[in-house]
């Protein structure tokens, strides 16, 4: 039986990051929805045939589009036994239906993680992200600069800059957004007692112990 585990939390908080390094650390598949929709969008596959409809116009992907997406994922050979979902479920609807998929196949979410940080923070993690337009990598003016000359250390290209929605008064409507459509996911899976707080505003190495630990004393041991 696989184990699922899912991250989420707020703008900025860190869980890409922190996704990314628990399923290194772990042998997890790190199912990062992001990834999946440009990855079905550049094989031409038929899903990302439609999302590429909406995403061309500016508009969000439907969800039933990122559903029927993940659960085409979740059946490839790249599927391991252990699961990292990164940005699914997002929703309440998002959320039933991960669970439906999961249950159809005997399997459930051993434990949803949850990262915190506040409003300030947020904005400040935000505000200071610069990203390489040539291959995607991330930096922070204040954490994880760029080089001196402004270029890219992944590939050298200069073509660094900063998202429209990382302005601080986009992240703070982010936010607001965040709080409406994705916080009501806390009491959902409280409810059930598979949700796990992790204080995000502490250092990288600090936090994805932590996220380590909980993931393995929630999934079997043989796992």
């Amino acid at each position: 039986m696989r184990q699922f585990v899912a991250i989420f939390g707020p703008p900025g908080v860190g869980k890409g990051t922190q996704a990314k390094i628990a399923a290194e650390k772990l042998g997890m598949t790190h199912v990062d929805m992001g990834n999946i929709i440009r990855g079905y969008m550049r094989d031409n596959h038929a899903l990302g045939v439609k999302a590429r409809e909406f995403v061309s116009h500016g508009r969000l992907v439907p969800s039933e589009i990122v559903e029927e997406m993940l659960f085409d994922y979740l059946e490839t050979d790249y599927v391991i036994s252990r699961v990292l979902l990164d940005g699914f479920p997002r929703s309440l609807v998002q959320a039933q239906s991960i669970e439906k998929y999961l249950d159809g196949r005997g399997e459930a979410l051993s434990v949803v993680i949850n990262l915190t940080a506040s409003v300030e923070t947020l904005v400040s993690r935000l505000s200071g992200r610069r990203l390489c337009r040539a291959c995607g990598a991330v930096y922070h003016m204040e954490f994880n600069r760029p080089p001196e000359d402004g270029s890219c250390a992944s590939c050298g290209k200069f073509e660094l800059y900063q998202r429209d929605d990382d302005k601080p008064d986009t992240v703070r409507t982010r936010l607001e957004t965040y709080n409406s459509e994705t916080a009501p996911l806390i009491d959902y899976f409280g409810g059930q007692g598979v949700i796990r707080d992790v204080d995000g505003q502490r250092d990288i190495d600090t936090v994805s112990a932590d996220i380590a630990r909980i993931i393995q004393e929630s999934g079997p041991k043989d796992a």
